[in-house]
């Protein structure tokens, strides 16, 4: 899951609130969202990512993944004003509806990783909620098609991520039988994209495609609509762990008039903050270009997810292929 880095300080700006994620028009259509809730486990339940292409539902997180973009802001990432704490959120809905009245303690990177971390749940909550072997195969196959659209057609690297780590979790990787009826084509498409998201050589081979794809988005692309959405999870760790730097460094053998070791500002944490953020401000300037056309029925259904809580996923996975 995308965790959150220690902030350092908390922006006092006024967050500009995505009209999309937090519109009451979407949430009055919300009712279908709610996954089943009961303790009787296990209880069946058919993703409604089922009835559409998969080509349209990656297109909607598209969408969805962008608008949350669009409410960056470059202090945010400058003064790491993120929580600490990882989001326990299950509900989209019930998220929004809790939305702090006071909007300056809110920020958008922190909307972006409580978002993440739901997409993740939610996927994995889908697949243990089907009836049969032969459906949990069915929708794994569908989400491997979507992460695959997401990657290829939409380079949409964060939902193509999300899709992936939840179906790379332990609570799927486990039911042997599910993924004995799932088509070979798509486990060698779904290794692929764990290639793509590996943590390996911090993300290595995913920098390198999210941050090339960036650099070489023509005009005529940009005139058609097309973007990229980074996975921001990658940057805010950098941020994080470069803020763990000294603020300030004494060279050996350098002594003030006093008799007292000379402190000097530690100018290379502070370069190598402006080239990351630098980077990220590229990123989102790319996320920013597309043009797609929203489908309102499959785009609310995309936006207001549920899932199962934790304890819920662990006990369906350990139960349904015992």
């Amino acid at each position: 899951m995308l965790l959150p880095g220690p902030p350092i300080a908390k922006s006092k700006k006024s967050f500009r609130l995505s009209e999309l994620l937090l519109s009451d028009q979407f949430a009055k259509r919300a009712d279908h969202s709610a996954l089943p809730r009961t303790r009787n486990l296990p209880t069946q339940h058919t993703p409604f990512i089922l009835a559409h292409s998969s080509e349209i539902l990656a297109m909607q997180f598209t969408i969805i993944e962008k608008d949350a973009l669009d409410s960056v802001d470059w202090k945010d990432l400058i003064n790491l004003s993120w929580s600490q704490e990882v989001s326990s959120v299950r509900d989209w809905a019930q998220y929004i509806h809790a939305f702090p009245t006071n909007v300056t303690e809110v920020s958008s990177i922190d909307l972006i990783i409580t978002r993440f971390n739901l997409v993740i749940k939610w996927c994995v909550s889908s697949v243990l909620l089907c009836g049969t072997s032969e459906e949990r195969a069915q929708c794994i196959t569908k989400f491997v098609h979507i992460a695959t659209h997401s990657h290829r057609s939409l380079r949409n690297f964060a939902t193509t991520a999300q899709i992936t780590i939840a179906l790379l979790s332990s609570d799927l990787s486990r039911l042997s039988t599910t993924w004995s009826k799932v088509a070979q084509a798509e486990k060698d498409a779904l290794r692929s994209l764990e290639t793509l998201v590996s943590p390996m050589r911090n993300f290595a081979v995913l920098r390198a495609e999210m941050e090339s794809a960036a650099a070489e988005l023509s005009d005529d692309e940009v005139l058609t609509g097309k973007g990229v959405i980074p996975f921001l999870g990658v940057y805010t760790r950098d941020l994080a762990l470069n803020a763990q730097k000294p603020a300030f460094i004494t060279p050996a053998g350098r002594v003030s008039t006093d008799g007292s070791h000379e402190k000097l500002v530690n100018f290379e944490r502070h370069r190598t903050t402006a080239s990351i953020v630098k980077g990220v401000l590229r990123l989102l300037d790319a996320s920013s270009r597309y043009a797609i056309k929203a489908d309102a029925e499959i785009l609310t259904k995309c936006l207001w997810l549920a899932a199962l809580a934790d304890n819920e996923i662990a006990e369906l996975s350990k139960g349904l292929e015992k």
